[in-house]
């Protein structure tokens, strides 16, 4: 883990969940709630949401660089779905790939309401 955020008024599990969703994302390249989709429908995504870490619920994202998967970024208890399905379009406005830095707007979709 290279960066963890908490509010203070965020629940104890907040931060583990988070770690989980991301390390979904970075370890499938794909998000944490398409592998949570893929459970319904591929058995062996409910056999890998068995393994240490892995975790089948929306909030974590790949971060990518080019074709390659350099990590992941896992979101926690915020309030239903808006500020996860702001973080979307925000992690697509990354310039990491072009080595510009990234947006300067990448996280400015997540403050709360």
């Amino acid at each position: 883990m290279m960066v963890a955020l908490r509010a203070n008024d965020a629940g104890p599990h907040t931060m583990e969940n988070a770690r989980r969703k991301a390390y979904t994302a970075r370890t499938f390249k794909m998000t944490s709630e398409e592998f949570a989709k893929r459970m319904e429908t591929e058995p062996v995504r409910r056999q890998q949401a068995t393994l240490p870490g892995v975790i089948g619920i929306p909030g974590g994202l790949p971060l990518r660089v080019g074709d390659d998967v350099i990590g992941g970024v896992g979101l926690s208890g915020s309030p239903g779905v808006v500020r996860r399905s702001a973080c979307r379009p925000a992690s697509t406005r990354s310039r990491t790939s072009s080595n510009k830095g990234p947006d300067p707007d990448l996280f400015a979709s997540l403050k709360p309401p």
